[in-house]
């Protein structure tokens, strides 16, 4: 539902509960890249880190990014693996990649990484998650009296 187009929304009781970021939160933290954007590879990454993927040394898992000189490997949360070049702060080429060959399968003008994972923490939200969190830790303190 980012769009706001559905009207009928099915869904089971456990997903029901699970708690979901705001739709406009989701968008913000998609990693947007197109063929000849300018941005320099440590603003890509830590953009990559925002959205919560985790640096690693070569990507194997959803949620990876690796970063090895002007190329970064992401293994987005939609199931596929994407190599993004760049040549000096261009990007240059978008691919996405099969991990057992690390081949190219086919390239993009464009790519849009979404989130991982279905929860954002950001801004207000984490001062009051902070908040709650050293209120919690505050009452289980065991007192010595």
């Amino acid at each position: 539902y980012i769009s706001g187009r559905n009207k009928i929304l099915v869904v089971s009781a456990d997903g029901l509960v699970q708690k979901f970021s705001k739709p406009q939160l989701f968008d913000n933290y998609t990693c947007k890249v197109s063929v000849e954007d300018f941005i320099a590879l440590s603003v890509f990454a830590d953009n990559l880190a925002k959205a919560g993927y985790s640096r690693v040394n070569a990507i194997s898992e959803i949620g990876d990014f690796a970063l090895r000189g002007d190329i970064v490997d992401v293994y987005s949360a939609d199931g596929n693996a994407y190599r993004v070049d760049f040549f000096d702060e261009m990007v240059e080429e978008i691919k996405q990649i099969n991990l057992e060959e690390m081949v190219s399968v086919c390239t993009y003008n464009s790519l849009s990484i979404p989130p991982n994972g279905d929860l954002i923490v950001d801004g207000d939200f984490a001062e009051v998650l902070k908040e709650k969190l050293t209120a919690l830790g505050e009452k289980s303190k065991v007192n010595p009296e």
